[in-house]
């Protein structure tokens, strides 16, 4: 079995990275990491007796989610709950939110652009810290020859609490069942040795450094928590298509840049608890 690291989706066209065969870098088992929050959030929000759990970059669909399927929003700016939102992004806070048995659509920027690249798998699981060992069973139970463990990134770059993450899980899987290691695998296995705790780690993420700007620091800490939870949230419904905001004309389509289509997808991702 091969285990690959990726500390950001492999780049695939646009046009062609909805499960294409013939161009999807990724065919077997993804384990998306967004560890700084929306995947430590996932495995909360499931263990908290969440139906299932809706992703996308835009509010407007956000919005219509929550309309026609009485869903919760959870989503914020600059550590503050967007406009008309149930919650905001504190994994702390939701600890203790009133969430049993609600459908869940949250508003998040990294996670869904790199399902942009790689839903077309088999399987796509999030992975944190938070669920590290649950994930490391379910992947494992569920490849048939690879392994991607995928960091999301921050802001289109690389950030130290995904990749470190993505060693830990590199890690766990090397040592219960000796997978041969690709990618940027040893390079992130070397950084669980560069940091005394996982807290030091995320406290020193690009993403760990913005939730501190707005005093945001005990949601770090409990996203440090490894292997708490054994929720595992997979993918199991898609929108293929980038559709078009009103305010958007057809020559300004066509001049945006691969990322900034990626951002003005309405596509929402539907995740459920394996």
């Amino acid at each position: 079995m091969k285990v690959l690291v990726d500390l950001l989706p492999r780049d695939v066209s646009l046009q062609n990275s909805f499960g294409n065969p013939s161009s999807n870098p990724y065919q077997d088992v993804v384990v998306l990491i967004d560890t700084l929050p929306c995947a430590t959030l996932a495995a909360i929000m499931f263990d908290r007796g969440v139906s299932k759990l809706s992703i996308s970059s835009s509010t407007r669909t956000c919005l219509e989610i929550a309309k026609t399927q009485n869903a919760l929003l959870v989503g914020e700016a600059r550590g503050r709950p967007l406009e008309g939102f149930n919650y905001g992004m504190s994994a702390k806070r939701m600890l203790k939110a009133d969430i049993q048995d609600k459908a869940i659509a949250m508003h998040a920027r990294s996670l869904p652009r790199a399902l942009h690249y790689t839903a077309g798998a088999k399987h796509v699981l999030l992975a944190s810290l938070y669920n590290a060992e649950a994930v490391v069973k379910k992947a494992a139970e569920l490849a048939e020859t690879e392994i991607a463990l995928v960091c999301c990134g921050f802001a289109l770059s690389e950030d130290l609490d995904d990749t470190f993450t993505a060693g830990y899980l590199a890690a766990r899987l090397k040592q219960s069942y000796n997978y041969d290691l690709y990618g940027a695998a040893p390079m992130a296995m070397a950084l669980l040795k560069a940091f005394s705790t996982p807290l030091e780690a995320l406290w020193n993420s690009h993403t760990g450094s913005y939730l501190r700007e707005y005093h945001i620091r005990g949601d770090i800490a409990v996203a440090s928590r490894v292997s708490v939870s054994d929720s595992v949230a997979r993918l199991v419904d898609k929108v293929d298509t980038l559709a078009v905001s009103k305010s958007t004309t057809e020559s300004e389509w066509g001049n945006l840049s691969e990322y900034s289509a990626i951002d003005k997808s309405k596509a929402a991702w539907t995740f459920e608890l394996v």
